[in-house]
C-alpha cells in the first residue's frame, strides 16, 4: 500500500524522491530481525518441549499477538510522521511495521493446528490471499490518493496509514478473542518419534495427494507446504522437518490414560543455558547443511533471490520513474502496479499446467530469455546513444542530474516502451519464481533434522535479503550524481540485464542437475 504514496510523501517532506525507497525497504530490513527472533523463539520452544507430551498452541497465540501489535504502532507513527512531514519518524514507523512479519510462525501454526490432509489446501489458500493482498494494497493506496476528500488534514499517505492501523487493530482483537487452542486432530508421533501419524478414521481412506484440493508436489505453492500422500511422515518432514513437539492422542488425553513413564524430566538450568548458547550455531549449521545438500537446491535459491530483486527494483522505482519521465501521479502508478500484481495467480496456474508438459528447467531457461527481452525493451536507447559518445565522462559529476528533460525517454514512444517492457518482465519474473519454487519442492531433501530449518524458512530469509538488495540498488542509483547514473532507467535495467545473463549462465552450467 505504500508504493503509490511513498514518492509523493518524500517530496512533500522536502526530501529527494529517491528516499521513498528507504520508506519501502525499511520494513524488509526490520523483517530480517523479526524472522531471526521468531527462529530463536521456535528453537527455544522446541528444545524446551522435548520432554513434554505436546507443544502448547498458546505459544503461537502470544507470538502472533506481539507480531500484530508492532504494525499497529508503526502505522500510527507513520501517519503522525506524514502529518508532521518527518522522514525520520516515517522510517521509524516502517521499521515497526516490518517487525510484524511472521511468515515463519504462520507455517508452524499450520503444522501444529491443521490436520495432515488439510495442510496443503489451507496453506495454498494463505498463499493466494497474500497475492490478493499485494494487488489490493496497491489499488487501495492509489484509490485513496485519487479521491479528493474535503478536509485540509487529509493526505493520501495519512489516510492509508490510518486505515492500515485500524485493520491491524481489528486483527489483533480477533487474535486475542478467537485464537483458541484447537483439538490436535488425533495426530501423535509414531513409534520412532520422527514424525506425525494421523489416527483419524476419516483419513483412513486417503491414499494419494491427487485427492487433495491443494496443489500436488512440484507446484509453486508446494515448496512451503507440500502435499500429503500415503507416505505422510516423509513428506511432512520434507516440508517442515522432524517434529520436535509431541502431540498426544486426544482420545487418550480425554480418558486420562497418559503413560507418565514416557515423560522425560526437565533439564537443569545449566543445561538449558548451554543449549541456548549453542542454538544459533546449530541453526546456522543446519541451514548450511540444507542449502549444500545437492547442486540443484542452491541454483533454485539463486533464482528465487534474482526474482525477488527484480520484482523489488521494478515496483519500488516505478512511481519515481513514471513521475520523472512521463509526469504520472503516484496514484496512476499504483493502479498500474496493481494490475500487474493481479497476474500472479493466473501465472502460477499456468506454470502448474506447463510443468506437466515441460520440465521445470526448460521453463526456467525460457523465462530467463523472456526477462532479457523485457529488460531490453525497457532500455532508454536515446540516452544510451548519447552516453556512448561521452564514454570518457561517464564517471564525472553531472551539473544538472535531475533537470527536467535532461534525459528524455526514447522520444514519443517512451510510455509504450516502458509499459510493455515492465509488463513482460514482471509476468516472466512471476513465472520464473513459481517454476523455481516448484523445482525446489522436488530437489529439497526428504529428511530434515529440525522442524523450522526447512526450505520454506530459507526462501523467506532469501526473499527478504533480495528485497533489501533491490531497494539499496534503487537508492544508490537514484542518489548518484555521476553522468552514468543520471538516467535511472538505464542504470537499473542494464544492471538487471547483466545479472540475468549471469543467472542464465549458472542455469546452463548446472542444467543437468536441475531435475
Amino acid at each position: 500500500i505504500i508504493f503509490p504514496t511513498a514518492s509523493a510523501f518524500a517530496q512533500s517532506a522536502g526530501a529527494h524522491p529517491a528516499y521513498c525507497v528507504t520508506l519501502i525497504g525499511a520494513a524488509s530490513f526490520s523483517a530480517i530481525f523479526s524472522a531471526s527472533f521468531h527462529m530463536y523463539l521456535l528453537s527455544s520452544e522446541y528444545a524446551r518441549k522435548k520432554w513434554q507430551q505436546y507443544v502448547a498452541i498458546s505459544f503461537f497465540r502470544y507470538t502472533l499477538l506481539l507480531a500484530s501489535f508492532f504494525p499497529f504502532l508503526g502505522n500510527i507513527l507513520y501517519a503522525f510522521a506524514v502529518y508532521r512531514n518527518s522522514i525520520a519518524l516515517a522510517v521509524g514507523g516502517r521499521l515497526l511495521i516490518g517487525l510484524g512479519s511472521a511468515d515463519i510462525i504462520h507455517r508452524q501454526v499450520i503444522t501444529n493446528c491443521v490436520p495432515s490432509v488439510d495442510i496443503v489446501p489451507e496453506s495454498a489458500r494463505i498463499v493466494r490471499s497474500q497475492f490478493r493482498g499485494l494487488a489490493a494494497g496497491l489499488w487501495l493506496g492509489a484509490l485513496l490518493g485519487t479521491f479528493d476528500f474535503d478536509t485540509a488534514l487529509y493526505i493520501p499517505s495519512y489516510g492509508t496509514s490510518t486505515i492500515m492501523a485500524f485493520l491491524w487493530l481489528v486483527n489483533w482483537i480477533r487474535l486475542f478473542v478467537q485464537f483458541h487452542e484447537p483439538n490436535h486432530h488425533g495426530r501423535n508421533i509414531d513409534e520412532s518419534g520422527q514424525g506425525y501419524k494421523d489416527n483419524s478414521e476419516s483419513h483412513a481412506g486417503y491414499q494419494s495427494s491427487d485427492s487433495s484440493d491443494g496443489p500436488p508436489v512440484g507446484t509453486p505453492e508446494s515448496i512451503l507446504y507440500q502435499s500429503v500422500s500415503d507416505t505422510i511422515n516423509d513428506e511432512l518432514k520434507a516440508t517442515y522437518g522432524a517434529m520436535s513437539g509431541v502431540h498426544i492422542n486426544t482420545e487418550e488425553h480425554a480418558k486420562g490414560s497418559i503413560d507418565h513413564r514416557e515423560i522425560k524430566p526437565a533439564p537443569s538450568k545449566e543445561s538449558r543455558q548451554r543449549r541456548r548458547s549453542q542454538g544459533w550455531k546449530a541453526v546456522l549449521r543446519r541451514f548450511l547443511k540444507l542449502v549444500t545438500c545437492n547442486t540443484a537446491l542452491p541454483v533454485t535459491l539463486v533464482l528465487v533471490l534474482f526474482s525477488r530483486v527484480v520484482h523489488e527494483i521494478l515496483f519500488a522505482s516505478c512511481a519515481m520513474m513514471v513521475e520523472r519521465y512521463f509526469d504520472w501521479s503516484g496514484n496512476l502508478a499504483g493502479l498500474f502496479l496493481g494490475c500487474l500484481s493481479a497476474t500472479i495467480i493466473p501465472v502460477n496456474s499456468y506454470c502448474r499446467n506447463w510443468s506437466r508438459l515441460y520440465e521445470e528447467r526448460t521453463l526456467i531457461k525460457r523465462s530467463l530469455w523472456i526477462v532479457c527481452v523485457g529488460l531490453c525493451i525497457m532500455i532508454n536507447w536515446a540516452t544510451l546513444f548519447f552516453l556512448s559518445s561521452h564514454v570518457d565522462k561517464l564517471l564525472s559529476e553531472s551539473q544538472h542530474p535531475y533537470a527536467a528533460g535532461h534525459h528524455p525517454y526514447d522520444w514519443i514512444f517512451g510510455v509504450y516502451q516502458y509499459v510493455i517492457g515492465i509488463s513482460i518482465t514482471t509476468v516472466s519474473i512471476f513465472a520464473l519464481e513459481g517454476t523455481a519454487l516448484s523445482l525446489m519442492s522436488k530437489v529439497s531433501p526428504t529428511q530434515q533434522d529440525h522442524s523450522f530449518t526447512d526450505c520454506g524458512t530459507v526462501v523467506t530469509i532469501v526473499g527478504l535479503f533480495g528485497r533489501i538488495a533491490g531497494d539499496v540498488a534503487v537508492l544508490m542509483v537514484s542518489l548518484s550524481h555521476r553522468l552514468i547514473n543520471t538516467d535511472v532507467v538505464n542504470s537499473l535495467v542494464i544492471l538487471l540485464l547483466g545479472t540475468c545473463i549471469a543467472v542464465r549462465y549458472l542455469v546452463k552450467k548446472h542444467f543437468f542437475f536441475l531435475i
